[in-house]
């Protein structure tokens, strides 16, 4: 009995389990938040936790051969090494630079073994135990139809939250449903129109949707029912809902890209005829799609932001009274209470200001809005302005190795990579981010060795669902350090992994 708890089989079962869990304890995490919690952790984190951990044991159990824990070995200590330089480094910080800064070690040591290591450690054990396709898909496809029926549903009936806060309540119900998208103009605030269902974060879930919809894709097609074509469609208008670029955009490259791969397989194989049905499905659902896009609040954003530019008539009000701050000695006083009141004139979010204060940084903010591209309209790379003035007064070399930490209150830079080496330094960022790659990289080696004989549609699918998360990752981020994301993209990166190296 003991040996069935952790056969390969039985972590397989339980590795799935772990992924099928994630929707509902986003959920709880959603309504409850932290308002939990056990030895100061809260628990949502402990479940996950807890699990993971348990799993790990169950691992360990399952592993005959010791030289398997090599490689983790050499891991810890090359951990162990960061974490001891990487907190003597934030410990220089000067936290006069940045508002509400308190760095605090033991908070920064935590954050970074259950964000980071913790994913890490799941890949490791994922690596060694194989998912029959069966499961694995049906898997993957049963969380993604959960999110996306959750989204539509709860958007029909208006009890959806918004996916954007912006200056609203974090949590605040959307004001219109996609039947009034098409009978009622929308309101000035288009982030009111905006569903994440009962989910945490909008960018996280769609990501995580972004991700899964290759899979619901194959599994339509390979099963060649209706009900798979019904949950491609669904989870399409789910994706449009959410109104991230990253969902509304991406679900459309993503049915483009498998319908390419049909048509490509299909003519290899000489199965057209086959495929047809498939693609002429696929097509039509695109279309919809593109449809449907085109009346979404995501389309409606992309419109404004680039309007946004323009000049404003208060910004051109503004102008002569902007000139004499920038005519001869700069008065700080004056300036610091010209730009808190008229900061969102200018595209700057409150947070910004808040964050690095015009009292302490005038020559900065002078320069930002005396800029001839004045309007912030991409806050990614505002962040990474600020942190570039940060390194500079901070005037820390081991800053870029190291990190500034995460403790600092910089916030996030919505990019991956571009976050872990801006709090946990180039060093960091490589030793969180490489075991991924590791395996990404084996998996196209392995594909490449035998090219001919791996070559399918299943493992073009797993592939497209990879390069998804790393795609967005790169470019809109909530991949890394949060765990409902990650672990799903774990999930898929193990399978094509084993895929890549086995017998068909």
């Amino acid at each position: 009995m003991c040996q069935k708890l952790y056969s390969s089989d039985a972590l397989s079962k339980q590795f799935a389990i772990l992924v099928f869990l994630q929707p509902f304890i986003d959920i709880y995490r959603l309504f409850v938040g932290n308002g939990i919690e056990v030895a100061g952790i809260s628990l949502v984190e402990l479940i996950n936790i807890l699990f993971i951990g348990y799993l790990g044991i169950l691992f360990i159990l399952n592993q005959k051969r010791w030289k398997s824990f090599a490689l983790a070995g050499v891991y810890a200590i090359l951990l162990g090494v960061y974490l001891y330089l990487h907190c003597m480094n934030i410990l220089k910080f000067d936290t006069g630079i940045i508002a509400g800064t308190a760095v605090n070690v033991a908070i920064e040591v935590y954050v970074i073994l259950r964000a980071y290591v913790l994913p890490v450690m799941l890949l490791y054990m994922m690596v060694y135990i194989k998912t029959e396709e069966e499961r694995f898909v049906k898997t993957a496809v049963g969380t993604s139809a959960f999110i996306s029926i959750v989204i539509v549903v709860t958007n029909i009936f208006k009890v959806s939250y918004i996916s954007y806060a912006s200056y609203l309540e974090e949590n605040e119900h959307i004001r219109q449903n996609i039947i009034e998208w098409f009978t009622k103009s929308p309101p000035k605030d288009l982030n009111l129109i905006t569903s994440k269902g009962w989910f945490y974060s909008g960018n996280q879930i769609g990501l995580i949707l972004l991700i899964l919809f290759p899979v619901v894709i194959y599994y339509a097609v390979a099963h060649k029912k209706k009900r798979g074509y019904a949950c491609v469609a669904v989870q399409v208008v789910a994706m449009i809902m959410v109104a991230t670029k990253t969902a509304a955009l991406g679900n459309l490259l993503v049915i483009g890209i498998m319908i390419v791969l049909l048509a490509i397989f299909g003519a290899v194989k000489k199965q057209l005829k086959e495929n047809l049905k498939a693609i002429i499905a696929l097509a039509v659902i695109l279309g919809g799609g593109a449809l449907l896009l085109n009346s979404s609040p995501v389309k409606m954003m992309i419109s404004l932001q680039g309007m946004s530019y323009m000049q404003s008539k208060e910004e051109e009000d503004l102008e002569e009274e902007l000139e004499l701050f920038a005519d001869g000695e700069l008065d700080t006083k004056g300036f610091s209470k010209f730009l808190n009141k008229y900061y969102y004139i200018y595209g700057i979010q409150e947070e910004f200001v808040k964050l690095f204060p015009v009292e302490q940084h005038p020559q900065f903010w002078l320069a930002v809005i005396s800029n001839p591209n004045k309007k912030q309209v991409n806050f990614r790379d505002f962040k990474m302005e600020i942190y570039e003035q940060i390194l500079e007064l901070n005037d820390n070399p081991g800053d870029q190795y190291w990190g500034i930490g995460y403790t600092t209150n910089f916030p996030y830079m919505e990019r991956d990579v571009i976050a872990q080496a801006a709090w946990f330094g180039s060093i960091g960022a490589v030793l969180f981010l490489c075991p991924f790659a590791l395996v990404f990289l084996l998996s196209v080696f392995n594909i490449l060795r035998r090219f001919r004989e791996k070559m399918n549609l299943y493992i073009c699918t797993l592939g497209l669902s990879v390069c998804a998360g790393a795609g967005g990752a790169l470019m809109a981020g909530h991949l890394i350090g949060y765990f409902f994301p990650v672990i799903i993209w774990i999930y898929l990166l193990a399978q094509l992994y084993h895929e890549s190296k086995e017998e068909r």
